[in-house]
């Protein structure tokens, strides 16, 4: 039975939140926001979509030619995933230091094989979709997102990215053949991911002065690094399980903190001695020692000197 044009099925009048078309996107009509579900989500063809819609081809195929003036299509219809992720700034207002996930590994069980995929692994076992890279393997895959998601905090920025990844492997499924997706079953595992807060000023300030700063948590396993490979001067946290966690909890409000109150030199290195005992408690996989927290304040231009009680000093590379 058709849906009547302008309305909504059950399922396609939820809410929009967690979906791919918020975050600071272009203005959407009602209709644009249904055919842009249909097209990139459900998968269907102009036909079903003016089928479910009650109206003409070529209205579907106008609406489609108007999400791609808005940027949201490419010139073949495609899902345009540098203007949903944030990667190009035009796509939402971004603050200053916004966050920036990237860096995305999966590794995903594959539920029920076929004889294509069988064929196809057999011919190469590595292949570019998309522009992200999937490695084929016998009982899974290995996906490499080349995209990255900016936000102005760690959740949106996350969501984009599991948003774009679902959408990703269901289409791999439908491309190879296989079952990835049941439901309750958590296939999914993360081997890789960054959070990076970009324009940080601790990371500027150690790129001018060519220092470098790696951080392992006591589990050996790196934690938290200084990245200017894009030229953003970002703050990493980079640990497979924890990355995230870590920039929202620990580093995102710790620098939020910082630029928002002017700091006595004193109370920024009692502040870090605190964030040491907070991390150790959050997890003793992240413990940053006195002795690694006593460099960050090298680093930072701090000295044990007390300003003047009248006087009250920021660092001098926070505006």
């Amino acid at each position: 039975m058709g849906v009547k044009k302008g309305s909504q099925k059950g399922s396609q009048k939820k809410s929009k939140k967690g979906s791919l078309y918020q975050y600071g996107l272009p203005k959407l009509t009602e209709t644009e926001e249904q055919v842009l579900k249909m097209w990139t989500e459900y998968f269907w063809t102009v036909e079903k979509i003016s089928s479910a819609r009650q109206t003409s081809k070529r209205a579907v195929y106008k609406t489609l030619e108007k999400l791609r003036e808005k940027g949201l299509l490419t010139q073949k219809n495609q899902l345009r995933t540098k203007s949903l992720c944030g990667s190009e700034k035009s796509s939402q207002n971004l603050e200053k230091n916004y966050i920036r996930f990237h860096s995305l590994e999966l590794n995903v069980k594959i539920i029920k094989t076929s004889k294509f995929y069988e064929d196809l692994k057999k011919k190469s076992n590595v292949f570019s979709f998309k522009g992200d890279t999937v490695r084929l393997y016998k009982k899974s895959l290995e996906v490499y997102i080349n995209q990255s998601f900016s936000a102005n905090n760690v959740n949106d920025a996350r969501t984009l990215g599991f948003n774009y990844y679902q959408l990703l492997l269901k289409k791999l499924e439908d491309k190879l053949q296989i079952t990835l997706f049941r439901d309750g079953y958590n296939n999914v595992r993360i081997v890789k991911q960054h959070f990076s807060e970009v324009n940080n000023e601790l990371a500027s300030d150690m790129n001018k002065k060519k220092d470098k700063m790696s951080l392992k948590g006591v589990d050996g396993k790196e934690w938290l690094l200084v990245d200017n490979s894009h030229n953003l001067n970002e703050l990493e946290t980079v640990h497979s399980e924890f990355a995230e966690r870590d920039m929202r909890e620990i580093i995102k409000p710790f620098f939020d903190d910082l630029r928002k109150y002017p700091t006595l030199l004193s109370d920024i290195v009692l502040v870090l001695k605190e964030l040491s005992e907070q991390t150790s408690i959050i997890g003793k996989e992240q413990e940053i020692t006195v002795k690694t927290l006593k460099s960050i304040v090298d680093i930072m231009n701090l000295n044990n000197k007390k300003p003047k009680k009248s006087k009250v000093i920021k660092p001098d590379y926070i505006s």
